[in-house]
């Protein structure tokens, strides 16, 4: 070898030696770097996920006020996590000071936040996440850029790459902590892009919809499962809606994964990109379907009620006569064929009254009591109600057996505290579903009922040795019946009259005042903006606004006049012998006496109308109808105002519209501007 050889040898060693070193050391260095941008990088992104926590914060202020809840600490906490960006993205922070200050200061003022400040503290937020968000990417990149020239060096460059690429991986999953969030919640979350497509669900939104958690939801429409009517809505009200004001809110209905139409509360969103174009959609929705359960079983109680107080209070019914329309009722409450009302006595069941179309238990039917389904009532003192008795064990009982009834509901009748025997309906046919609570609680009354008339009729027969007892029982009759009587007839809410027994007296009015010639006047009544008031302060507070209402009336009304609640926001008040000019001096007063009442919230007015009866009117229905003109011509010349309709007054009398104690002369009403 020569020494030019050795020479360049050596120059290469060193030349290598070098190269050696420095694929060492740059690797390290850059390594060093990448790992000190990635704790950066690691930092920026957990702080995209703070900011990003700041939306769902707004919307969850929003709804503890709408349930009533303090929703002190959610702003105490989004202040915390404001402050604590600031340091750090002072400029982009700065930017929605102005959102947080209005929405801060909304909820502190006014005690409530409306949508359109919560949706620009939403956007804002939003706003904040993408700066946040560019600053973490950016620096994403200059952490991959370092990472894809270590890893042109030695293995340490790989394993250093390694170490990177998992504490990246960790920075994206602390990104999925808001998504752990929806995920928690019991509400059906998802997002959509703006097309309509799912982009996620939540856990509660996919068992719901009976998916798996690798199901692909990209498919999925968010008009998807919905019924006909629900769909049209959402096509035709909701989706303008939400890209008109950026969010929309009402009841729809969907068919679950086991084909079951559920009826949900849905709140659906819009969220913009910086352009304002619709970057995606949001839904929140809750199934009520309890809430209307209760509804339709209360509406159905009540009308059961007034059915069965019509009945018991007939003066014109014998009590026989009564006990057959009371099976009546029974039969076709519960869906049930056969109804009877028996004496048990001496451990013998004997049928007293009976509606049986077959004719297997008809009035004097006899037989031992164990052979019946009335000796599980008797043993129990309680209702005792079954839907299928094949699928229980009541197929064990004899009277399985021997008459093959499916369905059975009875209850005791207690004769002075002696169980004297059962009123019960049967069907050879199943029923398709289970007795509800409230199928239990009327046939308990009509027990009650049955039994306090075998007791009066007992007592009858030993009027003289039982006169305490039987007074007694005629107290609690009438009791009941009045209870009943006021169920009826009172409003539920206000304890004012409704709207039925309104109506009678309506039409008795108007016989009675076209038979003597005697004046007629009606005043309609409506609280301004009521919907907004319940959307503000919520319906506890919008029952309240409407009990006192009710109770302005009756303080301002005279002892003939009648008030009445027409139905939701509306009131009606009656004012025999009475003509426009009085109509209208007491519209007027009632008026006024709503305006200056202390309200607790905010101020609450309402506007008028007033109408008397004319020739030219067939009956009751044309004076509503003039009442109810007169009222929209108040809320159409901008509320909290009196109106008397024109065919009210000749033509010859001035016609005065009447507004905060101001009189405008005319031929006809005058609309105020405003």
């Amino acid at each position: 070898m020569t020494a030019t050889e050795k020479l360049s040898g050596t120059h290469r060693y060193h030349v290598l030696s070098w190269l050696v070193i420095a694929g060492v050391i740059v690797p390290v260095l850059l390594l060093a770097c990448a790992l000190h941008q990635n704790r950066r990088a690691a930092h920026q992104f957990e702080d995209v996920n703070r900011s990003g926590s700041l939306r769902y914060r707004s919307y969850r202020v929003a709804e503890l006020m709408d349930h009533g809840e303090d929703p002190g600490p959610e702003l105490q906490e989004m202040a915390a996590v404001r402050e604590s960006l600031r340091a750090a993205y002072p400029q982009a922070v700065a930017g929605t000071d102005s959102s947080w200050q209005q929405f801060s200061n909304r909820i502190s003022t006014d005690g409530y936040a409306e949508w359109e400040t919560t949706t620009r503290m939403a956007q804002a937020s939003d706003h904040l996440t993408a700066a946040i968000e560019a600053q973490a990417q950016s620096q994403e990149k200059r952490v991959s850029l370092l990472l894809g020239i270590g890893l042109l060096g030695l293995a340490v460059s790989l394993l250093g790459t390694s170490r990177l690429l998992c504490n990246l991986r960790l920075s994206r999953e602390r990104q999925s902590r808001l998504t752990a969030i929806l995920d928690a919640s019991t509400d059906l979350i998802s997002l959509a892009d703006a097309s309509g497509h799912y982009s996620y669900l939540n856990d509660a939104f996919r068992k719901f919809l009976t998916l798996d958690d690798n199901a692909d939801i990209a498919p999925l429409h968010v008009l998807d499962g919905h019924v006909p009517w629900s769909r049209e809505r959402l096509q035709y009200e909701a989706w303008p809606a939400v890209l008109r004001d950026g969010f929309w809110q009402g009841e729809v209905a969907i068919r679950s994964g086991d084909n079951r139409e559920i009826p949900l509360s849905l709140l659906l969103l819009t969220h913009r990109a910086e352009d304002g174009s619709v970057k995606y959609l949001s839904t929140i929705a809750r199934d009520i379907t309890d809430r209307k359960t209760a509804e339709d079983a209360l509406r159905r109680s009540e009308a059961r009620l007034r059915r069965l107080h019509e009945v018991t209070t007939a003066r014109a019914l014998t009590l026989a006569e009564k006990m057959e329309s009371i099976l009546h009722l029974g039969q076709e409450f519960f869906g049930l064929e056969v109804g009877f009302v028996a004496q048990v006595e001496a451990g013998k069941f004997t049928v007293l009254h009976s509606l049986d179309p077959n004719y297997l238990h008809s009035s004097g039917f006899t037989c031992d009591l164990p052979q019946t389904y009335c000796s599980r009532v008797i043993a129990s003192g309680e209702v005792q109600a079954v839907a299928c008795a094949s699928a229980s064990d009541w197929r064990d009982l004899p009277a399985y057996s021997l008459f093959g009834l499916e369905a059975y509901i009875g209850a005791p009748l207690w004769v002075n505290d002696v169980l004297a025997g059962t009123l019960c309906f049967s069907s050879k046919a199943s029923r398709p579903e289970e007795f509800a609570d409230s199928d239990l609680e009327i046939l308990r009354l009509m027990a009650q009922w049955i039994s306090g008339e075998m007791a009066r009729e007992e007592d009858g027969k030993r009027i003289e040795a039982y006169s305490v007892v039987l007074k007694f029982q005629m107290v609690e009759l009438e009791k009941a019946n009045f209870e009943l009587a006021t169920l009826a007839t009172q409003d539920g809410l206000t304890g004012i009259l409704n709207h039925r027994t309104f109506q009678e007296r309506l039409s008795e009015e108007v016989l009675r005042a076209a038979r003597y010639g005697t004046p007629l006047s009606l005043v309609m009544l409506d609280v301004d903006s009521f919907k907004h008031y319940n959307d503000s302060f919520g319906h506890p507070a919008g029952d309240i606004v409407l009990r006192a209402v009710a109770n302005l009336l009756g303080e301002n009304a005279r002892e003939t006049d009648m008030v009445a609640r027409y139905g939701g926001e509306e009131f009606v008040l009656l004012l025999p012998q009475t003509d426009s000019r009085g109509a209208e001096t007491i519209a007027e007063r009632v008026r006024r006496a709503i305006e200056l009442a202390p309200w607790p919230q905010r101020c609450v007015t309402a506007s008028l109308g007033v109408a008397v009866l004319t020739p030219a009117m067939k009956d009751g229905g044309d004076l509503i109808a003039a009442a109810d003109t007169a009222l929209y011509r108040s809320k159409s010349g901008g509320r909290n105002r009196v109106t008397v309709a024109d065919s009210a007054i000749p033509a010859d009398t001035p016609l005065r519209v009447l507004q905060a104690g101001h009189f405008e002369a005319g031929s006809a009403a005058v609309k105020p501007p405003g």
